[in-house]
């Protein structure tokens, strides 16, 4: 009898660790997505904001963590991924998409906006900067988790040329600098030769190779 306790208490025992670990994980696996969807519509918030603003030209910066928290002492490294997608019906969207090891750490959601081929007057050139940045499928992918030169911003700017016929621009950089005053700005790079004050048609030349996915 004190046999059939014994094996009846280990038995319970198991039973009720094996129920406290799977709620531990679904805890874990809560808090990951929560964490993924936080800085994953973060970002997406910032490209909306920067495409529907009335200001011609601006500079968003997102500082990137660089893990995502699952737990006191559990981390999760993940990378987003922005992708151009442009689909027949003539709409074209951001896709920004967080991935990570874990199936729980995940995001995926577009930001539209009215691409130049639509609109001349209205519509944006979009360039997307980075080491990362693929012709083929139009995509630079952040690395916030990778050890060493890991990507700590994902920069924002747009801009409208200064003489006609005016066009509108808009600039997505993978920033692995330490000061965020070191990434892309309106007086820097491609924002400075497409819609500084400079002589029309510098912006051609100075994108040839530069992520041009429109």
């Amino acid at each position: 009898m004190w046999m059939l306790t014994k094996f009846a208490m280990i038995f319970f025992i198991i039973a009720l660790s094996m129920v406290l670990l799977s709620l531990s994980d679904a805890e874990k696996g809560g808090l990951c997505r929560t964490q993924a969807a936080r800085i994953g519509e973060g970002v997406r918030g910032a490209i909306t904001q920067v495409v529907n603003s009335p200001v011609e030209d601006e500079r968003k910066v997102y500082s990137l963590e660089s893990v995502l928290s699952t737990g006191k002492a559990d981390f999760e490294r993940y990378s987003l991924m922005f992708t151009h997608h442009a689909y027949g019906d003539g709409k074209h969207e951001i896709r920004v998409t967080l991935s990570s090891q874990s199936t729980d750490c995940v995001y995926e959601r577009a930001a539209p906006f009215k691409a130049y081929e639509q609109d001349e007057n209205n519509g944006f050139r979009l360039f997307l900067q980075g080491a990362t940045y693929n012709p083929e499928n139009h995509s630079i992918l952040l690395e916030p988790s990778k050890p060493g030169d890991r990507s700590r911003y994902a920069v924002i700017v747009k801009c409208r040329e200064k003489s006609y016929p005016y066009h509108q621009y808009l600039f997505l950089e993978d920033c692995r600098k330490d000061d965020p005053n070191e990434c892309l700005s309106l007086n820097s790079g491609l924002p400075l030769a497409c819609c500084g004050w400079e002589e029309p048609g510098g912006c051609d030349a100075a994108s040839a190779d530069a992520g041009d996915t429109t």
